[in-house]
């Protein structure tokens, strides 16, 4: 059994005209509508394949359940789980010449998701938003850690940084703001290294000095 999970899925609209005029009228010579996400993408594929994968996610408002409708129709299995908020609706508007105008819209908000989880019984969670930080819950506490804007090199391992500065935290039974604190310092100093080597304990030091917290 194969399954795909779309944390924030979307409805894509793909609009095809000839010449796109910004501030003018635009004719539209084909709409398509499709239900899309990175899971979602993959689990279409895997049905052309004729497997039979299941579909997971998070959905939200009337949105959602179009975008629910739209998964069943093309009879992929799937048990989507309804959050707070909106389905997102994003747009794509296609020239001739190839070029391509993206309007992506804001999904559901990320704490919703992770209330969702901790009400299953998930003890941790800590959600990576790149450049806009990162989300930690431990079941009493919903915190977000940013920094101001760094030079990056590369984003490779950032994502593992954190979870590394994350299970350290909880083994050594840090506060639970110093643990998030840590793991946004050591995945924002993964991030400044070249290639995917870890940033250094002074670096961590100062970064963590940093850190914005803010508290739901």
């Amino acid at each position: 059994m194969i399954i795909t999970v779309s944390f924030n899925p979307a409805i894509d609209q793909t609009v095809d005209i000839k010449n796109y005029e910004y501030a003018g009228v635009n004719r539209i010579e084909h709409f398509e509508v499709d239900a899309g996400g990175k899971g979602i993408n993959v689990a279409k594929n895997l049905k052309v394949l004729e497997e039979e994968p299941i579909a997971l996610g998070f959905i939200g408002g009337r949105t959602g359940q179009n975008f629910k409708e739209m998964i069943s129709n093309l009879q992929i299995k799937n048990d989507f789980t309804y959050i707070y908020g909106e389905t997102r609706i994003n747009t794509k508007i296609v020239e001739e010449n190839g070029k391509v105008t993206e309007f992506n819209a804001v999904g559901p908000e990320i704490v919703e998701v992770i209330k969702k989880y901790i009400r299953d019984g998930v003890k941790y969670v800590a959600i990576s938003m790149g450049e806009r930080g990162a989300i930690f819950a431990n079941g009493e506490e919903i915190l977000k850690c940013s920094i101001e804007k760094v030079k990056t090199h590369s984003t490779v391992g950032a994502s593992d940084a954190l979870l590394a500065g994350l299970v350290y935290g909880i083994e050594n039974r840090l506060e639970f703001e110093k643990t998030a604190k840590l793991a946004t310092a050591m995945s924002v100093g993964a991030v400044m290294t070249i290639g995917t080597k870890p940033s250094s304990k002074d670096m961590i030091k100062k970064l963590y000095e940093e850190i914005k917290l803010i508290k739901f």
